[in-house]
């Protein structure tokens, strides 16, 4: 056949086209034939496929991210209590928490363990985006963000939401009794109050948001967390709004707010000379 010519060829009731140009072939769809006048054409379904274990199990983890089970920067349950409580095997856990993991939603870290890092596959884009801007621009959007979401938890926080805070108030405690004082277990837990007073609000757009500021700052509050006196300050300063949500008091809940972000601001001063004014 020459160069660059064609012939048509028919398969069934498709109607393709061959083409030749050198060593490549290439196969085209062109429009399928049409059916006759009278005679519908079949539908064309989808085989059904029985989901698979590590799918179901993917669904179930994903799901208990979402609804707060797992709160961001919380570690994942040790893998045998996951494998007694999904009724699945080793390999079924771990298959679906690479896919979590790839995901964005879940980290992974050799000889600790398996941490919560989003709630959405989106909010990881949005953490790698805050992490790349700088500190003061993000707190800036973050004190908005927070102000807001002091005013919104004391209008709808629940009783079980205070009992959560109240927990994690009394965790920061146990570290600051602690005679060998973790900065990384103080800024971890500071993290998951954070994200229980976004819970609070019970607006799930204002809890993803949160989760994505707090992961992207993760490093920050261990640094805020290492400096002399700052934990003593950081957890009087929670107390203080704990103590306006509980009370439904909007206007001291975002006074708290405000005082503790002037705090962080001023703190970042120190660490990185030139960032006041956030």
């Amino acid at each position: 056949m020459p160069k660059g010519s064609s012939k048509r060829n028919t398969l069934g009731n498709r109607q393709l086209m061959i083409c030749s140009s050198g060593a490549c072939r290439t196969l085209a769809r062109v429009l399928p034939d049409v059916p006759a006048a009278g005679k519908p054409r079949p539908a064309e379904l989808a085989p059904v496929r029985k989901r698979g274990l590590v799918d179901e199990v993917v669904q179930t983890l994903e799901h208990g991210i979402r609804n707060g089970a797992f709160q961001v920067g919380s570690k994942l349950p040790p893998e045998p209590q996951l494998q007694a409580q999904l009724g699945v095997g080793r390999t079924t856990v771990r298959e679906a928490v690479k896919v979590l993991a790839h995901a964005g939603m879940l980290e992974v870290k050799q000889g600790d363990g398996t941490y919560v890092r989003a709630t959405t596959t989106t909010s990881r884009e949005l953490v790698e985006r805050l992490s790349r801007a700088h500190t003061q621009d993000v707190l800036a959007v973050r004190r908005g963000l927070d102000l807001e979401m002091a005013r919104m938890s004391t209008l709808a926080r629940t009783d079980e939401d205070i009992d959560r805070m109240s927990e994690l108030i009394a965790r920061l405690h146990e570290i600051l009794a602690a005679p060998d004082r973790s900065s990384r277990e103080f800024a971890d837990v500071d993290t998951q109050l954070r994200l229980a007073i976004a819970t609070s609000t019970h607006n799930p757009v204002l809890v993803d948001l949160s989760a994505s500021f707090a992961i992207a700052m993760r490093r920050l509050s261990e640094q805020l967390a290492a400096m002399p006196g700052a934990m003593e300050t950081c957890t009087a300063l929670h107390e203080c709004l704990l103590h306006a949500i509980r009370d439904r008091d909007r206007l001291s809940a975002q006074e708290a707010t405000t005082q503790y972000l002037d705090w962080v601001a001023s703190k970042l001063e120190e660490l990185e000379p030139g960032s006041a004014g956030v």
